[in-house]
């Protein structure tokens, strides 16, 4: 798996941006498939800020995003602890996602 963005790699160069990798389609679904457990937010909390962030990527991006509770999702959303078996680990990092084609999948760090 490649990581859609990063601050730095393993050898210390900037992390990759997925050139060339796109979705294919403008309209996402996405879905939080696992909520934080170390934090005082409410599920409804979090979902009202992940939709914030989402409605401010569809204001510059030309995409659009639409939430979904069940069944398979374009973006799949889960706070994990910092190592957590994907072979990625939040060394210096609260968050990460892998491109497109490697599923487009968002780890935020549960701590």
């Amino acid at each position: 798996k490649r990581l859609f963005c990063c601050p730095l790699d393993e050898n210390g160069d900037e992390g990759s941006i997925g050139l060339g990798n796109r979705w294919g389609r403008f309209d996402l679904s996405y879905q939080i498939s696992k909520y934080q457990t170390n934090t005082s937010l409410s599920t409804q909390q979090v979902d009202t800020e992940v939709w914030k962030a989402f409605s401010m990527w569809e204001e510059v991006s030309g995409l659009t995003f639409e939430e979904v509770r069940s069944g398979p999702a374009d973006i799949d959303i889960s706070f994990e602890p910092v190592e957590y078996g994907d072979g990625d680990y939040f060394a210096f990092s609260p968050a990460h996602a892998l491109s497109p084609k490697d599923g487009g999948d968002i780890h935020l760090n549960n701590y």
